[in-house]
């Protein structure tokens, strides 16, 4: 039997509201290997598995089904490397 879950790849766009940061996650089998965070002041912090902590930034380190996300959302790919490309230099 084939795993189809394998390579299978996820993107989430969350806003926490606590900490008044909107965060765009792209998962890889169940782990984030790409983050990007937006604060109140429009700044961008990017990680990803090959950087994974930045300032007080660290990649999300659990796994997506620990996550509480509703069907809104999720993303596509394209919406994600949009921003990742746009505002990572």
């Amino acid at each position: 039997m084939v795993n189809q879950d394998f390579n299978k790849e996820i993107y989430i766009k969350k806003k926490w509201e606590e900490e008044n940061i909107l965060y765009y996650l792209h998962f890889l089998n169940d782990y984030a290997v790409r983050q990007i965070e937006i604060n109140h002041l429009g700044e961008y912090t990017f990680l990803s598995d090959d950087k994974p902590i930045k300032g007080d930034s660290i990649l999300y380190d659990q796994k997506l089904s620990d996550l509480e996300i509703d069907k809104l959302d999720y993303i596509g790919e394209e919406e994600f490397n949009k921003v990742w490309k746009l505002h990572n230099d």
